[in-house]
C-alpha cells in the first residue's frame, strides 16, 4: 500500500488532474447525490500521499518560525473560510 500511495505522491499534478477532469464530465453526466457520504474519505486519499513524506522532527525543530506562523495562519484560517464562502456561493 505504501508504495502505491508513493506512486501516487510522486505523480500528484497528474492524478489530481486527472480526477477533477473525470469529476467534472461524471458529474454533468449522471446525478451525483450520492456521493456526498465521499467526500470525506476521498479528501483523506487526497492529503494522505502528501503526508507520508512529512518529516515530523523537522516541523517541531522551529528554525523558520516566521514562515510556519503563517503557513499555519493560512491553513487554518484563511483557507477554510474561502472554500467556505466558495462553497455558499456556490449552493445559491
Amino acid at each position: 500500500m505504501y508504495k502505491f500511495f508513493n506512486i501516487i505522491g510522486r505523480n500528484l499534478i497528474f492524478v489530481i488532474s486527472t480526477a477533477m477532469l473525470f469529476g467534472f464530465v461524471y458529474g454533468l453526466i449522471f446525478p451525483v447525490d450520492f456521493l456526498r457520504s465521499f467526500i470525506l474519505p476521498c479528501a483523506f486519499f487526497a492529503i494522505y500521499p502528501m503526508m507520508v513524506n512529512l518529516q515530523i522532527e523537522k516541523v517541531f525543530k522551529g528554525r523558520d518560525i516566521k514562515l510556519q506562523f503563517t503557513s499555519q495562519l493560512l491553513n487554518l484560517f484563511v483557507v477554510p473560510f474561502i472554500a467556505f464562502g466558495i462553497g455558499l456561493k456556490a449552493v445559491r
